[in-house]
């Protein structure tokens, strides 16, 4: 029919390891290895939402902020995984001179097919540390390093 086909799709992705099985709402749809592999080899522009994992880096770098991470929250995110993960995000944003934020932030559009990430502001900091973001661009050993510590 000469329709044009489609150019994106949307899952939920972040630079935070997810446990899907925490997952209350059956509809979501997180980004997998197979998912991954498809946007590697299609070229399919992918559209996270969650892109912040609900600002759980943000969350677990800050001692008064831990008490915020909800139940539900710590059942989608594995919290000792994402620790780990945590503290080589703050390492590099350190060597970049980015914020957590932006760093987190920016893993998405880092990645070697078109990303456009949903972000999710509730404040005007917020916003503008988000918004900071769009400059970071990441090497592939520096998303190999976020994700599991080797380059």
């Amino acid at each position: 029919n000469q329709l044009p086909g489609f150019v994106a799709n949307q899952m939920m992705w972040s630079l935070a390891a997810l446990n899907p099985s925490g997952l209350a709402d059956p509809s979501l749809v997180p980004m997998t290895s197979d998912l991954y592999r498809y946007h590697l080899e299609s070229g399919l522009a992918a559209v996270p939402y969650s892109s912040q994992a609900n600002g759980l880096f943000q969350k677990l770098s800050h001692w008064w902020a831990r008490r915020r991470i909800s139940p539900g929250q710590a059942a989608r995110y594995p919290l000792a995984e994402n620790r780990a993960r945590l503290a080589r995000a703050q390492s590099l944003a350190r060597d970049l001179g980015v914020s957590l934020a932006g760093l987190v932030l920016g893993y998405l559009p880092s990645q070697p097919f078109v990303t456009v990430p949903i972000i999710g502001c509730r404040t005007l900091d917020q916003l503008d540390d988000s918004l900071a973001a769009d400059g970071v661009r990441l090497t592939p050993g520096q998303l190999t390093f976020l994700e599991s510590g080797r380059e």
